[in-house]
């Protein structure tokens, strides 16, 4: 992924939005990121909410929750 791909794609989201970078800390090795998932807050129909995977979505009823904020998951390559 370049810096333009990154910024492009960060675009869609909350500049405020916290990112969640997956690899072994420490390491001096450069490495490519990936965007493997989206973290995603759901509210319930009955005002609960829940934090989950993005792909974790699909095992939900449609019309059941609405998102409230979405963030993107990277992992090394």
């Amino acid at each position: 992924m370049t810096v333009g791909e990154m910024i492009d794609f960060l675009a869609q989201f909350d500049r405020e939005a916290v990112v969640l970078v997956g690899g072994n800390s420490g390491t001096p090795d450069r490495w490519a990121v990936l965007i493997r998932d989206e973290w995603v807050e759901v509210e319930f129909e009955d005002g609960s909410s829940e934090e989950m995977l993005a792909s974790e979505l699909a095992g939900l009823d449609e019309g059941s929750y609405a998102i409230k904020a979405r963030q993107p998951l990277f992992w090394p390559s």
